[in-house]
């Protein structure tokens, strides 16, 4: 079993933070486990600008404001391990995790900054009645096709879900050349509705509101959806259904261990477990991909206080 002062579970902008934070804060024993094969979490995929004036008093896409912040953890020569996945967290902190390169791993940690983030969660009305069928993704998925792989999900797309993050990426399609032939949601309120069709119809794409999916057409890949509302149903033909999913805190392992936040009200980063602050998407879910740089730092300075207190 390792043994190391600070395990931070998550290598994105929070998670980056945080360890920069303690690393400057006299914590010299940090290890930064992601699951990916890179670092920069979400931002990796955030090629648009809108990123850094906080920060760096200047304008950035969101890979140059995450690159910044890697670049200063690369040279704080903080320890890290990538395609590496959490599975388990103990109330005594030792954190259970696998990679392809190492098996499965355990490490005893004085403290943990827990900055997994977030993870995409169907609602009711999403009900997909099919199997076996190529050409449906969830939205973070289709994101990472377009603006990290350069590949366009397929010819033809619907997207289920008007929520801040299907605009965006039916936007990001339209730009990119590719067809979006309606983007559809069954439980937009009427004072979203009006904001959303004037946003999609600026780039020629239908909104469908009310309707919900009720089948799905094709052998080897989906050629096409059924939709109904009130007044009976009809068929879109596609290649491609995209998912846009509400994103929940990626918080399951800290459930099954009964670590909660303190007060989650206030979204107070202590847990009830001494040592374990939780940060970023995984505490609660920031309007901006930047999350909260002030929260972020100080989980580092506590979690430095804390380890100069037990040991």
């Amino acid at each position: 079993m390792e043994n190391h002062d600070l395990v931070i579970v998550g290598g994105g902008i929070s998670g980056l933070q945080a360890a920069i934070s303690a690393k400057k804060s006299g914590v010299q024993d940090i290890v930064l486990i992601e699951a990916e094969d890179s670092l920069g979490g979400i931002l990796n995929q955030c090629i648009y600008t809108g990123f850094g004036m906080e920060d760096f008093k200047e304008e950035l896409t969101g890979t140059e404001y995450v690159q910044r912040f890697i670049d200063e953890f690369l040279e704080l020569n903080i320890e890290y391990k990538l395609n590496t996945t959490v599975i388990k967290i103990s109330k005594n902190k030792v954190i259970t995790a696998v990679s392809p390169n190492e098996g499965i791993i355990e490490i005893k940690a004085c403290s943990i900054i827990f900055a997994a983030g977030a993870v995409e969660k169907p609602q009711k009305s999403i009900r997909v009645l099919t199997k076996d069928l190529s050409g449906i993704y969830s939205a973070l998925t289709v994101g990472r096709f377009i603006n990290i792989h350069g590949y366009m999900p397929g010819k033809s797309i619907v997207i289920l879900g008007a929520n801040k993050i299907g605009n965006a990426l039916a936007n990001r399609i339209f730009i990119e050349g590719g067809k979006v032939k309606a983007v559809i949601d069954s439980e937009v309120g009427f004072d979203e509705r009006n904001e959303i069709i004037e946003f999609l119809a600026e780039i020629n794409i239908p909104f469908l509101y009310n309707y919900n999916i009720v089948k799905i057409k094709g052998s080897e890949r989906i050629e096409g959806i059924y939709i109904s509302d009130e007044n009976g149903e009809k068929f879109i033909s596609c290649d491609t259904l995209i998912l846009a999913l509400k994103l929940n805190p990626n918080d399951k392992i800290l459930r099954e261990a009964n670590i909660k936040i303190l007060n989650k009200e206030r979204n107070e980063i202590n847990t009830n477990v001494p040592g374990v602050f939780i940060v970023g998407n995984a505490l609660y879910i920031h309007e901006s991909n930047e999350g909260s740089p002030l929260e972020n730092r100080k989980a580092g300075e506590m979690s430095a206080e804390y380890i100069r207190a037990t040991l």
